[in-house]
């Protein structure tokens, strides 16, 4: 009885389509959704195509790399778990689940930390918005050493200066960040919440 309705709650099929439709409502906005996503995860397009049309289920490495950037799709799989708990009627103390470490979720609020800065920050974004280490990398500088640009992100990621400037003009266009000041002499701040 428990393997039978275990094998119907957590089929490929279902867990294809929750991961492709926590995908489509965080990319609905965006003009090429695949091209977005490898950006943020890394992954391939051929592969993110195919989980976006609920083709192919990620392996578990993909999985848990996709939960970690997408808040909304392990809400989604502990909830199924936590269902899949109660109809098997097992303990209820063990369906209580919370982010581990010093990661607090608030309304309207996301505290990111990341693990080579040795401070919390706090932005206000929406929750649901992925951002790269590189983005989360640039927030802890710009707190802490207040002018970091592209060219910093350039060195210590050793990346191009154009995905620097991605990585940038996506804090900028989700109004995380903006630029103040002159060109030659300003710099980009934290914008304060609305």
């Amino acid at each position: 009885m428990s393997r039978e309705l275990l094998r119907q709650v957590f089929n490929r099929q279902t867990v294809a389509q929750m991961v492709s439709s926590t995908l489509r409502l965080a990319h609905q906005k965006d003009g090429s959704s695949i091209k977005e996503i490898d950006n943020i995860t890394g992954i391939g397009a051929y592969t993110i195509s195919n989980w976006y049309q609920a083709d192919n289920t990620p392996s578990s490495v993909h999985l848990l790399m996709l939960m970690t950037f997408y808040p909304r799709l392990l809400r989604n799989i502990l909830e199924t778990i936590a269902t899949a708990r109660e109809q098997l009627a097992l303990p209820s103390d063990i369906t209580e689940f919370a982010f581990v470490g010093d990661l607090n979720f608030c309304e309207g609020q996301h505290i990111y930390r990341d693990k080579n800065a040795p401070v919390n920050i706090s932005v206000h974004v929406n929750s649901e918005l992925p951002l790269t280490q590189r983005q989360l990398w640039f927030l802890v500088k710009l707190l802490d050493e207040g002018k970091p640009n592209v060219g910093t992100i350039s060195h210590h990621w050793q990346v191009s200066r154009r995905t620097a400037k991605r990585d940038i003009a996506y804090l900028t266009k989700h109004k995380i960040i903006r630029f103040s000041g002159a060109c030659k002499n300003g710099c980009y701040i934290l914008n304060s919440p609305d």
